[in-house]
């Protein structure tokens, strides 16, 4: 789940900044382009 990370389920908070977020998109991309299969999301949230 993404949202606050000082509550409990999340698992994913915001990021420390753009760099941080592009990085992890490019590695989401890299997964499907790799032939992974997103459970979810994937995109931008918010």
């Amino acid at each position: 789940m993404v949202g606050d990370p000082f509550r409990k389920g999340v698992e994913q908070g915001p990021q420390v900044d753009s760099e941080q977020f592009d990085k992890i998109l490019k590695y989401i991309r890299y997964g499907v382009d790799g032939g992974a299969t997103l459970e979810t999301g994937g995109q931008r949230f918010g």
